[in-house]
């Protein structure tokens, strides 16, 4: 047998070589990981931007359909606040219109219509004290105020989403 002595007289770059090839190895190792590294950050990249645009055009379809259920309402003479109030019929009848509206849209789950007063008319058919609604939605005077604010500012005869 051969002792150690002698494998390396026979060899004696053997260790060199070897030791060339693994840090070779390792090198490559290394490039290899790093391309792949930042070609997954290239894809991660690409498909939140994908994503992103999937989203602004999702909402900007829901906006669109938000400015068309309100154009065919502000069109509707059943909306209008001189032929509703006129009895309590054309109210109710009104009221079963606007509820028709209620799943139209996927941003908000109730909108509402304020004509002015304190009376506000909502999409699930019901009509509510618009001090009680702001009580459902917030405990905070400031905000109460901040909300019937912008209604002034808005003006009357807007849809409002709520939820």
């Amino acid at each position: 047998m051969w002792t150690n002595l002698e494998m390396r007289r026979k060899n004696p770059f053997r260790v060199s070589f070897l030791s060339v090839a693994v840090i070779c190895c390792v090198a490559l190792s290394i490039v290899f990981f790093y391309i792949s590294y930042v070609n997954g950050r290239e894809n991660q990249e690409r498909n939140t931007v994908e994503k992103m645009e999937l989203l602004m055009r999702d909402f900007e379809t829901q906006l669109q359909m938000m400015e068309d259920v309100s154009l065919r309402i502000a069109s509707n003479y059943e909306f209008y606040p001189y032929y509703f109030k006129q009895n309590v019929a054309r109210e109710l009848s009104m009221l079963e219109t606007f509820k028709q509206y209620r799943y139209y849209m996927a941003l908000t789950e109730e909108y509402f219509l304020y004509y002015g007063g304190s009376r506000i008319y909502r999409s699930t058919g019901s009509t509510l004290d618009l001090g009680l609604f702001l009580q459902t939605k917030s405990q905070k005077e400031e905000e109460w105020r901040r909300f019937r604010r912008e209604l002034e500012m808005r003006g009357r005869d807007f849809i409002f989403q709520t939820g």
